[in-house]
């Protein structure tokens, strides 16, 4: 049985999300920081963000990072890439404690041999993400070739938020619905440009035939990276609200999952 010597001080992390997609990173980060405490806000009232405006992003984004300054948080992750993609730069020049974010994984082809010619990726993105400057940026950066197909899901967070509550099963139908316009399209590799996708990754792959793309891991060792520090011998303390609850309450970790 492997026991992590205590080499490091617990850190208390920081995360926020307008729902429950959030939850995939959250996965990871508890591995790679295991015994570290964990303070999770979901915007639920306001979710999704993928259909809000900019200013309103901005300005929930401050109002969430606040709520978590409150806990002395070491670092803040904004485990939304469409957060990331409208208010990170500006809680950066506002707080001092670090921010991490999350994009969609544009670089990821960086490691795909571009001579093969069957190699057709599509990012998917929420409509905010997808219209953002901060989207076009990386596109700019890191598809000079362009071979990306950029497409926008107005419905699929919202949907895996729905799943959540009563089932994925029930909204199986729904996510079929929105991913359609891209099946059949010899789609080889799908880049999932919101943290909600990587929690139907096996729905997408199955159902376009598709290799699934997800920055969770990567972003989580960023995390690690910028804390200095890794898992302790502690016990992981997981802490959950949505935005109109007052305090945090013990998070069960078995409820990260869709079922």
């Amino acid at each position: 049985m492997l026991t992590y010597v205590m080499a490091f001080e617990q850190k208390r992390i920081g995360i926020f999300d307008s729902g429950i997609g959030g939850f995939s990173i959250w996965k990871e980060l508890i591995s790679e920081l295991a015994g570290h405490q964990f303070f999770y806000i979901s915007d639920v009232p306001n979710s999704p963000y993928g259909n809000k405006t900019s200013s309103f992003i901005r300005e929930r984004s401050e109002v969430l990072a606040n709520e978590l300054l409150k806990e002395n948080v070491d670092i803040i992750l904004l485990a939304c890439n469409t957060a990331t993609a409208e208010a990170i730069d500006g809680l950066r020049n506002k707080f001092e404690v670090p921010f991490v974010g999350i994009e969609p994984f544009v670089r990821s082809i960086e490691n795909i041999d571009l001579t093969e010619s069957n190699f057709r990726p599509v990012v998917l993105t929420t409509r905010a993400m997808h219209e953002s400057q901060r989207f076009k940026d990386l596109l700019l950066k890191y598809d000079k070739n362009n071979i990306l197909t950029a497409h926008a899901c107005d419905h699929l967070a919202s949907l895996i938020e729905e799943g959540y509550k009563s089932g994925i099963k029930s909204v199986e139908t729904k996510i079929e619905e929105e991913l359609s316009p891209l099946k059949n399209s010899n789609f080889t590799h799908a880049i999932l440009g919101c943290t909600h996708y990587p929690l139907i990754s096996d729905k997408i792959k199955s159902y376009l035939n598709v290799e699934c793309v997800s920055p969770c891991l990567p972003v989580s060792k960023r995390v690690a990276y910028i804390l200095k520090s890794g898992p302790i011998d502690s016990r992981t303390e997981l802490y959950f609200k949505t935005s109109n609850q007052e305090n945090f309450e013990t998070f069960d970790p078995a409820l990260l999952s869709l079922k």
